[in-house]
C-alpha cells in the first residue's frame, strides 16, 4: 500500500510540473506576441484601412537669399499668409538699382548709330567727288588718295554695323543688370502661413542663408501603411476618408473626431516592407479650415477602384469564362 501511494503522488508531481511549465510557455508567447509590431490585416471588404496613419506636410519652403546682403526690410510676421510670387523680403539694393538706371539710359541711346550713319554719307561723299573729278580730269587725284577714301568709306559703314552691335550688348547688359537687381529679393514660391522668421531688418545674410519659412496648410497629405495584399488593389486616384484618430488624442472635440475630410491616392510606395508585411502610401487632401496639423494621427479609408486582376491589367474569371462560352456558342 505505502509503494501505491508514493506512486500516486509521483505522478500528480510530474503532472503539475508539466502543466506549470506549458502555463509558463503560453504566458510568454503571449507577451512576445503583444510587443511585436502590428502588421497590418488584409481588408476583406471594399474598404482598405491604412494603419498608423498621420498628417503630413505637403509642402514646404525654406527662403533664403541669393547673395550676400543686408536685409532692407521682412515685411510678413509668423502666422502671415503669403501668396506665391510675393516679394516677403529684400536686401538693400540702392546701388543696384542706381546702375540699373546708368544701364537702361545707355541702352536707350541712339546716338553713336546716327553719328555713324552722318559719318558714312560724309565718306561716300567725298569718295564720289573724287572720283567725279578724275573723270572730268583725269590724274587730278592721284590712285592712293583714291584707295585712302575707298578705305574710310568702308570703313564708316562698318562704324555703323559697330555702333548698332554695341546698342544690343548695352541692352544686354541693361538685361543683366535687372536680372541680378531681382536676386535682391526673396519671393515666395508656394502660397502658405509663414511659420518661422529667422532673420530681420538690418541684419547681414551670406548666400544661402535661411530668412523664413513658409508651409503650404491648404492641402496636406495623410500618410499610412496598408498590406501587400491590399496594395495591389489600391491604385492612385483612389477616393479615401481621413478623420482625426480620437483614440490617440484624449480630449478631442467630439465634433473634431467626427469631422470628415476626403481626398485621393497620391502615392504608392514601390518598395514593400516584406517583414511587416506593409507598403506605405500617402493621399492629397484638402484641409478645410486648417484643421488638420502636420504631425496628427489619423484614420484613412481607401476605396479601391478595382480589384487585383485590373490592377495588373488581367481579365477577372467570370468575364474570361464568359468570353470563352460566347467563342465555343460561335
Amino acid at each position: 500500500m505505502p509503494r501505491l501511494i508514493f506512486g500516486t503522488t509521483a505522478l500528480a508531481g510530474v503532472a503539475a510540473l508539466l502543466l506549470g511549465s506549458a502555463i509558463g510557455q503560453e504566458r510568454s508567447t503571449s507577451g512576445k506576441a503583444s510587443t511585436a509590431p502590428a502588421k497590418p490585416a488584409v481588408s476583406t471588404s471594399d474598404i482598405v484601412v491604412a494603419q498608423r496613419s498621420r498628417v503630413i506636410l505637403d509642402d514646404e519652403a525654406t527662403l533664403a537669399s541669393d547673395r550676400p546682403g543686408i536685409l532692407g526690410f521682412v515685411e510678413p510676421a509668423e502666422g502671415d499668409r503669403v501668396t506665391a510670387g510675393q516679394q516677403v523680403a529684400g536686401l538693400k539694393d540702392a546701388v543696384a538699382k542706381a546702375t540699373l538706371a546708368v544701364a537702361a539710359k545707355t541702352a536707350e541711346s541712339d546716338v553713336d548709330i546716327r553719328y555713324a550713319q552722318k559719318a558714312a554719307a560724309v565718306a561716300a561723299e567725298k569718295l564720289n567727288k573724287s572720283l567725279q573729278a578724275n573723270r572730268q580730269n583725269p590724274g587730278n587725284v592721284t590712285e592712293i588718295e583714291i584707295s585712302q577714301l575707298r578705305l574710310d568709306a568702308e570703313r564708316a559703314k562698318l562704324q555703323i554695323e559697330k555702333a548698332e552691335l554695341d546698342k544690343k550688348i548695352a541692352e544686354l547688359q541693361s538685361d543683366e543688370k535687372a536680372a541680378e537687381l531681382e536676386t535682391f529679393q526673396i519671393i515666395t514660391p508656394l502660397d502658405g502661413i509663414v511659420t518661422e522668421v529667422l532673420k530681420h531688418a538690418g541684419e547681414a545674410v551670406q548666400q544661402g542663408d535661411p530668412i523664413l519659412r513658409v508651409v503650404r496648410t491648404d492641402i496636406v497629405r495623410v500618410e499610412g501603411f496598408v498590406s501587400i495584399a491590399d496594395a495591389f488593389r489600391v491604385q492612385p486616384g483612389d477616393s479615401v476618408k481621413v478623420r482625426l484618430d480620437a483614440a490617440q488624442l484624449p480630449g478631442l472635440p467630439a465634433v473634431l473626431a467626427e469631422r470628415t475630410f476626403e481626398g485621393k491616392i497620391a502615392f504608392i510606395d514601390p518598395t514593400a516592407k516584406l517583414i511587416l508585411n506593409h507598403v506605405r502610401v500617402w493621399a492629397t487632401v484638402p484641409n478645410e479650415g486648417n484643421l488638420l496639423k502636420a504631425g496628427l494621427p489619423a484614420t484613412m479609408e481607401v476605396k479601391p477602384s478595382g480589384d487585383i486582376s485590373a490592377a495588373i491589367g488581367v481579365a477577372p474569371k467570370a468575364e474570361t469564362a464568359q468570353a470563352e462560352a460566347t467563342e465555343s456558342r460561335e
